[in-house]
């Protein structure tokens, strides 16, 4: 998935992205992982902005999705950012009829064809 791109809009249900509504349309690139972050930038009162609701992962065919979606963190008390954990982060998936099924669509999305975790390809690319 490397090199691939979606411009466009992703809507979720029940999920307000809060930039204004002429920054929602998503210019994404994909990453060598699979993932592309679902990243909203925006100019508010002149001041760049932006707004990151998660990483998405596609399947091949566009049959199967997951979302890791961000949390907020505070980092000091003047400042924040947005991140996913594995021990505590939230997990949008599809199809999946439960939380299993959520789990091993994950799973299957963020692991490359060689078998490398998503979390191998950070540590080398650092």
């Amino acid at each position: 998935m490397e090199g691939w791109s979606f411009t466009g809009f992703i809507n979720i249900k029940g999920v307000e992205v809060p930039v204004p509504e002429q920054s929602k349309r998503l210019n994404m690139k994909f990453r060598k992982n699979g993932g592309a972050e679902l990243y909203y930038p925006y100019i508010e009162n002149g001041v760049p902005k932006s707004y990151s609701y998660g990483t998405l992962y596609i399947g091949p065919g566009f049959e199967q999705l997951t979302i890791l979606i961000y949390e907020i963190q505070e980092v000091s008390p003047n400042e924040t950012r947005r991140s996913w954990n594995s021990e505590t982060g939230f997990v949008l998936s599809a199809p999946a009829q439960n939380r299993e099924e959520a789990l091993q669509i994950k799973t299957d999305l963020m692991a490359t064809p060689a078998g490398i975790t998503l979390a191998a390809l950070e540590a080398s690319d650092e």
